[in-house]
């Protein structure tokens, strides 16, 4: 079922400048982070650090946690999260399963791939970043307050999509997936992008923490 309710884009409450001047100083302890090991620096040994703290920072959930949650969620962005998380739900058949892209109905069912009953699939289709994807997600899953959901999005992008989750109060599990490569974007743009958008997100409030981790 594509979604297509009223879900409300909310303007962000205005931060006092003091805060704001709080959040920025707080940043000032992963500029070296994202600084080192971009491209300009493709000769130390250190050059991919951005990446590789990105990457490593959550390691994928045990099976028992799977069977103690109630479902599975994949953010857009690559279709291998969305695989994944048709193959999670084959395997583990109590889960309900929500896609969160910009893509069709039809197409996202495609890539889910067979053997999911209809009923147990949600859809968005209107998230445009990380933090509509959160909202939306939300006002589908309406979830019970001890309830636990299977997050699947790609390694790298696993710390702010696990902020813009805690921020808005749904409990998710951490199951990140490799990036599929693609020619048109090195790993060095895909680290320099996913840590200013963790920077943008804390600044802008979107974010529970300023590198979330398995711990918070």
């Amino acid at each position: 079922t594509a979604y297509t309710g009223g879900v409300m884009s909310e303007r962000p409450s205005a931060m006092r400048g003091n805060q704001r001047a709080f959040r920025l100083c707080e940043l000032a302890s992963v500029v070296i982070a994202m600084l080192v090991g971009f491209d300009f620096l493709p000769s130390l040994h250190w050059a991919g650090l951005p990446m590789r703290l990105l990457e490593n920072r959550f390691a994928a959930i045990q099976p028992d946690e799977i069977r103690s949650a109630a479902g599975v969620i994949a953010l857009g962005g690559g279709a291998e999260r969305i695989r994944e998380a048709g193959r999670l739900a084959r395997q583990y058949p109590h889960l309900k399963v929500i896609v969160s892209e910009l893509a069709t109905a039809d197409e996202i069912r495609d890539v889910l791939g067979p053997g999911i009953d209809e009923n147990r699939i949600l859809i968005d289709t209107l998230a445009r970043n990380t933090r509509e994807n959160a909202r939306y997600v939300l006002a589908l899953a309406a979830p019970r307050a001890d309830e636990r959901w299977v997050l699947v999005t790609s390694a790298s992008h696993m710390p702010r999509a696990v902020g813009a989750f805690r921020k808005i109060g749904m409990k998710v599990l951490a199951w990140p997936v490799p990036d599929e490569p693609k020619p048109w974007r090195s790993r060095s743009d895909m680290a320099q992008h996913e840590w200013i958008g963790l920077i943008w997100y804390r600044v802008v409030g979107a974010s529970s923490s300023m590198f979330p981790g398995p711990s918070g």
